[in-house]
């Protein structure tokens, strides 16, 4: 993060950087997996700059920042659109129970 946060301060705008790095659990991970980062530093008017750091794991071969930006944010954007979907539409909603005969006209 220290890195961003100087290429931040010095030119005052929100700024990132992509890494990667191997990494085990003690416990859970049988294997050391590959891990990539994003240390960002956000820049708003009139606000403290903020740290926003991400970690994703994969195995998957190419870039850091390259999966980070084609893979990973375009699945979170899908995923955000389906959510988005979800509450627009109301599918948490109970379904309305029709009592009688049901004419169809198809």
């Amino acid at each position: 993060m220290r890195a961003v946060r100087r290429l931040s301060k010095k030119s005052g705008e929100t700024e990132h950087v992509y890494g990667e790095f191997r990494y085990k659990t003690k416990k859970t991970w049988k294997y050391e997996r590959r891990i990539l980062y994003k240390a960002e530093v956000t820049r708003h008017p009139n606000r403290d700059p903020k740290d926003n750091p991400r970690f994703v794991v994969t195995n998957m071969k190419q870039s850091p920042r390259w999966l980070y930006e084609k893979v990973y944010c375009q699945r979170g954007d899908l995923e955000n659109r389906i959510k988005e979907l979800h509450y627009a539409w109301k599918l948490d909603a109970p379904v309305a129970r029709v009592s009688g005969p049901i004419n169809s006209a198809c």
